[in-house]
């Protein structure tokens, strides 16, 4: 866990601590305050790498050349340090224990559309959490990549007649072999995944879950896989891409026979990405990592009743930190953090 956490320079702000405890810690103020940005330190500093920003200046306060956030943690008995220095276009990070380190799980508002928007943000999200905990996954990803760009390369060249068709073979073959081994680790990981979620729904009062994956690829018999493939090619020439494969893939989230993504409501929609991301620091934890989550307006859109239910949840997790705009009367019993009057003692401007 996050024992305490310094700030300099980073974001809005010019410089702030804040000590947090385990379980629930709830970061309350007004819109504009930097509360995502406080998230935004803890996820670089556990995971080593930006959560929104495109580039790393963007860290940095305005006007300033370096930026800093360090944290004391906690982890299996034994206290560290660790530090991130932001300077240029580059970040250095320091610890002051080899062994040991904490790792985070973030949602933000528009983590929504892993359910709310099309298939690509729902296979991004996937791919992401396989890579987490599976070697050699990522480097499947890549080359699979890799393989899809010269084949549409081939086909827009074998459309303009400057090669053969027959070279498709050698790509096909490629594409098949990365491909269904993609597919596999997908359907595999959402098979677990699938059971921590029943669990947390159930206890959220939630039941129905069903998790559907359609691939172009998942056929009895590699022949049949093949044959599809040499099928397509036709199409594939014309558009001058393809069209087969995991890239293309769908994965449809179903509560109580309702499409999440077409016919649940923004709060339900909600409530399905919080258990997703539950359901996944609770797989990282089972593998031995120590998880914090950080949840940025995660309440909103849900009524007082799912509200305090999904907080019952978090209970039972090692340390959360969750932000919000109001001081909502369930999180009175939590460690609160007013982050305007936290501001204000440190010295920081506020708009």
């Amino acid at each position: 866990m996050i024992k305490k956490v310094l700030l300099r320079n980073f974001r809005n702000y010019g410089y702030l601590e804040v000590e947090l405890s385990e379980g629930i810690n709830s970061l309350v103020g007004r819109n504009g305050l930097g509360k995502t940005n406080f998230l935004e330190a803890l996820f670089l500093l556990c995971e080593g790498k930006a959560l929104r920003a495109l580039k790393v200046e963007e860290l940095i306060k305005k006007g300033e050349e370096e930026g800093e956030v360090k944290a004391i943690l906690l982890v299996s008995g034994t206290e560290s340090v660790k530090k991130a220095t932001i300077k240029g276009s580059g970040i250095e990070f320091k610890k002051s224990h080899p062994r040991g380190d904490v790792r985070a799980i973030a949602m933000l508002p528009d983590d929504i559309a892993f359910v709310k928007s099309g298939p690509e943000a729902r296979r991004k999200e996937i791919d992401a959490a396989i890579s987490r905990i599976k070697p050699g996954y990522g480097k499947d990803l890549a080359d699979y990549a890799r393989v899809v760009r010269q084949r549409n390369e081939l086909l827009r060249d074998i459309r303009a007649g400057k090669r053969a068709r027959e070279e498709l073979h050698h790509w096909n073959s490629l594409l098949l072999g990365l491909g269904t081994r993609i597919v596999e680790d997908r359907l595999s990981f959402l098979t677990e995944i699938k059971k921590a979620m029943e669990e947390i729904l159930r206890r959220l009062g939630k039941s129905g879950l069903e998790i559907r994956y359609y691939s172009s690829l998942r056929h009895a018999e590699v022949e049949e896989s093949k044959s599809f493939l040499r099928r397509m090619e036709v199409a594939e020439i014309r558009r001058g891409q393809t069209m087969v494969g995991p890239h293309r893939d769908e994965i449809i989230f179903l509560l109580e026979g309702r499409n999440v993504r077409r016919e649940s409501s923004q709060g339900e929609q909600k409530i399905a990405t919080i258990t997703w991301k539950l359901a996944l620091g609770d797989l990282y934890t089972e593998r031995g990592e120590d998880v914090i989550l950080l949840l940025d307006d995660c309440l909103s859109e849900l009524d007082d009743g799912n509200a305090e239910s999904v907080l019952r949840e978090l209970e039972s997790r090692d340390q959360v930190i969750i932000t919000d705009a109001v001081c909502r009367s369930q999180l009175l019993k939590y460690r609160l953090v007013d982050l305007e009057g936290v501001l204000r003692y440190w010295g920081n401007t506020i708009d």
